[in-house]
């Protein structure tokens, strides 16, 4: 694996190998790299594209280099595990510096309940704590918190999961309201099995 110098002059280099590659992006993401494009000095949003890539890279390769991150990444590479494997371990560890909030923010910005519900479920157990109807996990200087209620009556009875967040900035957002079906936690207990338990620490009193 190439050093951040060597990978550097090897881009400043005049003959560099060039290769097709295809990618699906949604049509209204087009129109907008269309429209800014020229605002920013490129003829067309394929050179913008191509911009946008070398500036993220740039400033990744800068920020990993010398990085435990990057130390584990290269040793797991030697010991022949794939690079599949070792993403998905590093997303699920959220050891990126920064990563938790940076990934939180953006899933709260695209309002996509389904990847808020994985990532939050995502949490180890043990990185919660739990009280009577609630639920708080501190990552990154950030709060999330998680609240069960219930509502209506008899056999329309349901209960919703409230999630709250406090960012590392001590602004404060809501995330909504999900149902208990949506939003699982690794540590979740109904609102039925917790009355259940209430009632037989009753009896057996």
């Amino acid at each position: 694996m190439k050093t951040a110098a060597e990978r550097m002059r090897d881009r400043l280099g005049k003959e560099r190998v060039m290769t097709s590659i295809s990618l699906r992006i949604p049509e209204n993401v087009i129109e907008d790299l269309k429209e800014i494009a020229p605002s920013l000095g490129y003829s067309g949003y394929q050179g913008l594209i191509k911009g946008y890539i070398s500036q993220g890279l740039r400033r990744d390769l800068e920020r990993l280099e010398g990085s435990d991150v990057q130390a584990l990444t290269e040793s797991l590479r030697k010991q022949g595990v794939a690079d599949e494997v070792i993403a998905s371990a590093i997303a699920d560890a959220r050891i990126l510096d920064g990563a938790f909030e940076t990934e939180l923010r953006r899933l709260a910005d695209t309002k996509d309940r389904t990847s808020l519900c994985t990532f939050l479920e995502s949490i180890p157990a043990d990185r919660w704590r739990v009280t009577e109807g609630m639920a708080i996990t501190s990552r990154e200087g950030v709060d999330v918190i998680v609240r069960h209620a219930s509502g209506g009556t008899g056999i329309n009875t349901y209960e919703t999961v409230a999630v709250c967040v406090k960012w590392s900035t001590g602004d404060v957002k809501s995330l909504g309201g999900f149902s208990s079906e949506e939003l699982k936690l690794p540590n979740y207990i109904s609102l039925r099995e917790r009355q259940a338990v209430r009632e037989r620490l009753t009896t057996s009193a």
